[in-house]
């Protein structure tokens, strides 16, 4: 994740995932959370687990991840 803001800190963001096969067709999905602080231009490593046991990832071929972040816009 990478915070592209000029001036603000994230916070925390929400993430989702949905995974597919070759084909586009959905197979499933995930969800989770980033917690760091992270400062305008700043990046994070984050790994989506959970919802994820039901996927059969030998079919999974592409994923979209999505997040909603949090910022904090106090000065």
């Amino acid at each position: 994740m990478s915070n592209d803001s000029t001036s603000l800190i994230l916070r925390n963001a929400e993430l989702s995932t949905v995974v597919m096969d070759a084909d586009g067709t959905v197979l499933g999905g995930g969800s989770g959370y980033a917690f760091a602080s992270l400062p305008p231009a700043a990046r994070e490593f984050f790994k989506i687990e959970r919802g994820l046991d039901a996927v059969p990832m030998y079919k999974a071929a592409t994923a979209m991840v999505s997040a909603i972040g949090e910022y904090d816009t106090t000065p």
